[in-house]
């Protein structure tokens, strides 16, 4: 029987302009041995057996640019980093940190359930 996690959910974005908010509703779930996996608001898997550390490249469903995500903390409460992205409409990337709390909002708790 697999145990039922709580998700780790992207609830506050510093910096960035007109795409940040996209992380918002992204969560990690726990897996293990201090690793996360890392799924767009919609369930969608973004990353594998993250952990501090790690830094993470992927693209959203929808978008010709890449995203980026560091963990500079993690644990089954919450996780702090920094994150960017090539969005085109700018002149430079975009960038800046966020923060997940575990509990998060009803969809990754859906979605969560639905990977489980």
């Amino acid at each position: 029987m697999t145990p039922i996690t709580t998700p780790i959910v992207i609830e506050d974005i510093l910096g960035g302009g007109e795409y940040s908010e996209e992380l918002v509703g992204c969560y990690f779930l726990p897996v293990g041995n201090g690793k996360y996996d890392f799924y767009s608001k919609h369930g969608h898997a973004k990353g594998r057996n993250l952990q501090k550390g790690s830094l993470r490249a992927f693209k959203f469903e929808g978008h010709a640019f890449s995203w980026a995500i560091y963990i500079k903390e993690i644990s089954d409460t919450g996780a702090t980093g920094d994150w960017n992205n090539t969005a085109p409409k700018i002149q430079q990337d975009e960038g800046g940190t966020f923060t997940a709390q575990a509990g998060g909002n009803e969809d990754a708790d859906a979605a969560s359930s639905a990977n489980a």
